[in-house]
């Protein structure tokens, strides 16, 4: 008994370490293996609690954070995807598929140096490592596609049911117009994978870009068969068939949808945009009503009813969001509704109704981000900063990545003076949505606009590190090269936009442009012509061919080329403006005016043949004729800032400072931030009017223009500091405005009046010398002189 009992502790002892040791072991293997069912079966949300369970346990296992790199890539969440990806790595290097999948990463952003790197680190741990290979085969599709064709045959006769090769291949050869050989391969594939739906799409597409659409139907059905509740396979095929203008199929398409799942929405919604698309509003408007009567609880046909309403200017879109408040009540829906009817309400400078309106939306829900947005756009229009920052604020605290929020929280700040606020705010926004390229844009803009040309460039750098295609990234690279002057970086970018953008016009545009600039001049030609042929509208293209034509003194093939285009098009305003354009070069101003009115005939909204029309007259010096131009533009365009902008500019020049002034006073109401009307007025009210009232509504428009980095506005807010008596502020900024354009004689003159003011008369003497030696005429030049004179 004595054996027994001394035996029995140590065994106990035994059990229990080791039941405590296998359970936690035990658990992590049942938790991972829940996760895997749960990212095979796309629940990603019970696979990611899950892999924290896993965690949880232990904390170093790279298995999970790979598996959760696979939840995020799923989710389109490419930066934490990495990071995951990455932990795993750390935690252990001879992980070969997180390794491949950062190699895939490194690829997708252009580090293609990075990415080979990580080749050769997974093929040192397994030299015949099949993730490997596909890596090997990826990069070697971005430089010669003959030997990626060549290496992913030999990578599909080890395995035959490599999907990736499979893809890839099928890809390369359609790419080289290889039809057949493309279809054979997918053909294959799905001989070996007959359940992979992605290789049958990819031949569906294959078959239609061989234009055998009987095959790619066909293909497309068999789809649907596999799976007949999937919605998006319906939808494909749907899609094929109005793309093929077969309306009746696609739309019964449609209606199968609805069939399969009568209670859902989609369906509605997929037919009512289809008919509006392709039929009629009509037809849209009563298949969205009869649904509503069936399915009065779905509130999202309601809203797909006011949206079509709105899209057709009817005034029935405010009804179907009164509709929904009265059924809805103070629901989600109901409040949804309420924003709509705002924002309508806004649109119409309604400011009291939909005040109203929000008030009601934040009573019920404090944190409704869209009430919240409108709300500080109205604190905004009212000038209330503070209750315009603390609504954006609260938006971007639930919300940090809302490029709309972020956007709106520094103009603000900077409409509050506060620059270092806003610049702040956009550099976190930034950072809360690394993969956002608006935000990237936004804040290399505000860099850009802030005189911060480098700390700009770089931002844009980095965007297109993470988004390398983005376009309007590489256009602003493109102005960054151009005025860095390196010209061969310019072609680069231009380049990079041809390549990622083949039928974009953008690229050959700007490529145009490049060659016109070297005077490579049959280049550019043939940029621009290649530019027109992809582009909707005749501008900038034609235009641009005018102007080589212009610039080689090529009259006859300029009115050749434009006669050509309007007897192809004569409903068409551009080749007649453009067609008076040339007349106006060649001196002609009587056959220019007959052509640009009749551009005006066809199109009088557009802004362009007024503007072309009053050179005409000026050119005559007809400032009446010029005047009457503009003044009849604007009985079309009342709302037209540019053309109020160069009348205003006439009047300036007639010493009809009344009549300038009010122009700029009607800018300024259309666009608040038009820094030019701004400036204009101020300095119109500070030297024409002088009187005190003048000079604070003066202040008060200029002191926008403290940090600003044109010299023209610092000098008209640095002017101001010296009429109101604030020389001491006056000097700093007008010091900054000679460095910066010190061979203008007016901004030395003001420069050496805020000396003289402050009473430094050597430094006074210094700028009133260089002003008046200038041999220039400026305003104030008396005044100059006799303040020398008294010293």
């Amino acid at each position: 008994m004595k054996f027994l009992k001394s035996g029995l502790i140590p065994a106990i002892c035994l059990t229990i370490a080791l039941s405590g040791c296998g359970g936690e072991e035990a658990r992590k293997a049942s938790f991972l293996k829940k996760g895997k069912t749960y990212l095979e079966q796309g629940d990603y949300d019970k696979a990611k609690v899950e892999l924290k369970n896993v965690l949880q346990i232990d904390p170093k296992y790279a298995e999970a954070y790979y598996m959760m790199g696979l939840i995020e890539e799923k989710r389109q969440n490419l930066r934490p995807a990495f990071a995951n990806f990455q932990k795993a790595i750390e935690l252990d290097p001879t992980h070969i598929k997180a390794q491949a999948k950062l190699g895939r990463f490194y690829i997708l952003s252009n580090n293609m140096e990075k990415a080979q790197e990580t080749l050769d680190a997974i093929f040192a741990i397994d030299p015949q490592s099949m993730d490997g290979k596909l890596l090997k085969m990826i990069i070697l599709a971005r430089t010669d596609d003959q030997k990626a064709i060549n290496f992913a045959q030999k990578i599909l006769a080890e395995d035959a049911s490599q999907l990736d090769a499979i893809r890839m291949l099928a890809m390369l050869y359609s790419k080289l117009k290889e039809s057949d050989e493309a279809i054979n391969v997918l053909k294959e594939g799905i001989k070996t994978l007959p359940k992979e739906r992605t290789l049958r799409l990819q031949l569906a597409e294959a078959y239609a870009r061989a234009d055998d659409f009987k095959n790619a139907e066909k293909t497309l059905k068999d789809i649907v068969a596999l799976d007949p509740e999937n919605l998006a396979d319906r939808i494909n095929l749907a899609s094929f068939y109005a793309q093929r203008n077969d309306l009746d199929k696609a739309e019964k398409e449609f209606r199968n949808i609805i069939s399969l799942k009568p209670d859902d929405e989609k369906g509605y919604l997929l037919l009512t945009e289809f008919q509006a698309r392709r039929r009629s509003v009509n037809e849209a408007e009563k298949t969205l009503l009869s649904a509503i009567e069936k399915n009065p609880e779905l509130y999202n046909l309601r809203f797909a009813l006011a949206r079509l309403y709105k899209a057709t200017k009817s005034n029935k879109e405010t009804d179907v969001y009164h509709e929904i408040i009265k059924l809805a009540g103070f629901k989600p829906e109901a409040l949804k509704a309420r924003n709509e009817l705002a924002k309508i309400a806004l649109t119409k400078k309604d400011i009291d109704g939909a005040s109203q309106l929000i008030s009601e939306v934040l009573d019920n829900n404090p944190r409704d981000n869209d009430a919240l947005l409108m709300k500080g756009e109205i604190a905004l229009f009212k000038k209330d900063y503070d209750g315009a920052i603390s609504a954006f604020r609260t938006v971007i605290k639930e919300q940090p990545g809302l490029v709309e929020a972020v956007t709106l929280l520094a103009s603000a700040h900077l409409q509050n003076n506060e620059p270092e606020l806003a610049k702040e705010v956009l550099r976190r926004g930034v950072e809360s949505a690394p993969d956002n390229p608006r935000m990237y844009m936004n804040y290399a803009y505000y860099l850009q606009k802030s005189g911060e040309t480098e700390a700009a460039e770089k931002v844009i750098d980095k965007l297109l590190t993470i988004s390398p295609k983005y376009l309007d990234a590489l256009k602003a690279k493109v102005k960054f090269s151009v005025a860095r002057k390196d010209m061969d970086e310019v072609k680069t970018m231009i380049e990079k936009i041809k390549a990622a953008y083949p039928e974009n016009p953008e690229g050959y545009q700007q490529m145009g442009d490049y060659y016109a600039a070297n005077k490579q001049y049959k280049k550019a030609f043939e940029e621009y012509e290649a530019a027109l042929k992809r582009s909707k509208t005749l501008l900038p293209a034609l235009a641009s061919i005018t102007k080589l034509h212009l610039q080689q003194k090529q009259f006859k093939k300029a009115i050749a080329r434009l006669t050509e285009t309007i007897k192809k098009q004569p409903k068409n305003a551009i080749p007649h403006e453009l067609l008076g354009e040339v007349y106006i070069a060649q001196k002609k101003l009587a056959q220019a005016e007959k052509a640009i009115r009749k551009a005006i005939d066809i199109n009088s909204k557009w802004s362009l043949p007024y503007t072309s029309l009053a050179s005409i007259h000026l050119a005559q010096e007809d400032i009446n004729g010029a005047i009457r131009v503009y003044q009849k533009a604007l009985e079309t365009l009342p709302k037209d800032t540019q053309i109020m902008a160069k009348l205003a500019r006439i009047y300036d020049r007639q010493a009809d400072y009344e009549k300038s002034m009010r122009l700029y006073e009607d800018i300024l109401a259309i666009e608040p931030d038009n820094a030019l009307a701004a400036n204009n007025l101020a300095a119109t009210l500070a030297d024409k009017k002088a009187d005190p009232a003048s000079l604070q509504r003066a202040k008060k428009l200029a002191m926008r223009f403290e940090n600003s980095t044109n010299p023209g506005f610092l000098d008209t807010i640095g002017w101001i500091y010296y009429k109101t008596g604030e020389p001491e502020k006056a000097v700093p900024i007008l010091e900054k405005v000679i460095e910066k354009a010190g061979n203008v004689p007016i901004f030395q003159y003001h420069m050496g009046m805020a000396y003289y003011k402050t009473g430094n008369k050597d430094a006074a003497k210094t700028h009133l010398s260089k002003a008046l030696e200038s041999g220039k005429k400026f305003q104030g030049q008396k005044e100059a002189e006799q303040v020398m004179k008294n010293m």
